[in-house]
């Protein structure tokens, strides 16, 4: 997604030939929420209760809590952590 630039004036930055300089915006591949949703299944790997996890997050009922971890389902997805190549921090 192309997007125009502007100086500190918000006129449009130009090159020689008089046309507006574009640049190309790239999206970020995650977005905050899911840094949330990681969060939540971290906590719950790391064997925090799915109550505790609930008040952390600050989901109104343990089923929305279950939903975004995924503990509500029978057959777990893999985990974070073997995703990421087994890292764990310090």
């Amino acid at each position: 997604m192309p997007i125009r630039l502007v100086n500190r004036r918000g006129k449009p930055i130009i090159n020689e030939d008089g046309e507006p300089i574009m640049e190309r915006v790239l999206r970020p591949k995650y977005g905050m929420h899911g840094f949330r949703h990681a969060a939540a299944s971290l906590f719950i790997e790391e064997g925090f209760s799915p109550k505790r996890v609930q008040d952390l997050m600050g989901h109104s009922t343990i089923q929305m809590t279950s939903t975004r971890t995924g503990t509500s389902s029978s057959q777990r997805q893999p985990t974070i952590r073997s995703r990421c190549g087994g890292f764990k921090p310090d």
